[in-house]
């Protein structure tokens, strides 16, 4: 089960039922919301294509009352591509998003950093992750049309 605040006055919080799996195949990989093909993975490296559910947006039989009369956003699904470096040091990777179900057509630039942490049994990855959006892509999600 997945609960999120909604980022629009009066949204309430949605649930879903997300799935949990995960399955890393040697070509193939399937994680929660994302499905995808490893293209490189020696270990150090890994670039992967994938689809990716977007969870932005708002149930259409649930538009908030400070949205009335807006278009609905619906959450989409995005096409992508990642690219992960892991060291000693750390793990960096880029990832780029578009949307593949025409509802922004919008695209996305993640960068992040993660550390794994261990003592003992126990195992913790900080990460750290910014991302540059395109207009499109905000406008659809958080933009207010002039009618």
């Amino acid at each position: 089960m997945r609960a999120e605040q909604s980022p629009y006055v009066g949204g309430g919080t949605r649930y879903d039922l997300l799935p949990l799996y995960l399955y890393e195949g040697k070509r193939v990989f399937l994680h929660g919301s994302r499905a995808g093909l490893k293209l490189l993975d020696d270990g150090a490296q890994r670039v992967d294509i994938f689809l990716d559910q977007r969870f932005e947006g708002y149930a259409d039989d649930r538009i908030p009352p400070s949205l009335a009369g807006m278009a609905e956003r619906g959450s989409g699904l995005d096409a992508g591509v990642s690219y992960r470096y892991r060291q000693p040091w750390g793990t960096v990777q880029a990832e780029f998003l578009q949307d593949a179900a025409g509802f922004s057509k919008g695209s996305e630039l993640r960068l992040s950093y993660a550390y794994d942490w261990r003592s003992g049994r126990l195992a913790l990855r900080p990460n750290l992750t910014v991302a540059a959006r395109s207009a499109k892509l905000n406008n659809y999600y958080y933009g207010v049309r002039p009618g």
